[in-house]
């Protein structure tokens, strides 16, 4: 019995540390951490920071995150921390010796450009128009002129077309003509726009900025009035809007002449 306690004694006394410092390899350089020893696997680990990712989904956040991680960690020049942007926002690293501080950006755009985006292509029959005027009408210039000249097309939706669609450019009026012959035999001429300009904000949290696309509208006359959407500079006001964000978070960071910022879009 006294042998036993003997033993147990002897291993107590040289039971293993439960903490030490243990030295980590980063990219760059070297540190010295904290690891506690883990029973059942038998081996010491370091502890994984607490939150190791944050999400934002709005540049102005972006930003924010960014100045204040890197006010936190002392790094005033913005050393050994890399911003990236693309076509879907973007990420940012704090440190890149160890990867920590990081903050994925996930841009949200506004209601009416995904609105606007989704409909370009389509075509739509005279009530799904009006439906979609209504939903874009925040953006629709001109919009309390434009919506009623368009509801004409619900009181000759039904009636007989003499003509296809063509043309009209005048000093009085231009847009696109369809010829109706109405239920009481009389025939009547229907002039509609052949295109209006929408001004869109771009990204949620930015509303300071509109974006102006002109929109190009296509009639067919068949089985009633069909309207194809088209807007064939929509691409190139994207990356306008795209590239006005970019500028904008070169100009908050410029402060920090050592933060590679890269863009990849």
């Amino acid at each position: 019995m006294i042998n036993e306690i003997k033993t147990i004694l002897k291993n107590i006394q040289q039971q293993r540390q439960t903490k030490e410092k243990v030295t980590i390899q980063g990219n760059y350089t070297y540190k010295e951490v904290e690891a506690v020893y883990n029973d059942a696997a038998q081996k010491y680990e370091t502890k994984e920071p607490l939150k190791s990712c944050e999400n934002v989904s709005t540049v102005k956040s972006f930003v924010d995150f960014i100045k204040e991680e890197l006010k936190r960690r002392n790094r005033e020049t913005g050393s050994l921390a890399t911003a990236v942007i693309d076509s879907n926002g973007g990420h940012f690293t704090a440190d890149d010796d160890f990867q920590r501080g990081n903050c994925k950006f996930t841009r949200s755009l506004s209601e009416q450009w995904i609105a606007f985006r989704d409909c370009i292509g389509r075509s739509y029959n005279h009530e799904e128009f009006l439906r979609l005027m209504q939903k874009l009408s925040p953006s629709i210039v001109d919009f309390e002129n434009l919506y009623p000249t368009f509801l004409d097309i619900r009181v000759i939706g039904r009636a007989e077309t003499v003509s296809k669609p063509f043309y009209v450019k005048g000093e009085t009026e231009s847009g696109i003509r369809i010829k109706f012959k109405m239920q009481g035999g009389e025939d009547e001429n229907i002039t509609m726009p052949e295109k209006f300009s929408i001004a869109l904000p771009y990204a949620k949290g930015n509303y300071e900025k509109l974006y102006n696309v002109d929109v190009q509208l296509v009639y067919d006359n068949k089985c009633g009035i069909n309207i194809l959407i088209q807007a064939p500079m929509f691409e190139q006001v994207e990356e306008t809007a795209l590239l006005d964000e970019v500028e904008y978070l070169k100009k908050e960071l410029s402060k920090y002449p050592d933060l590679l910022v890269l863009f990849n879009f």
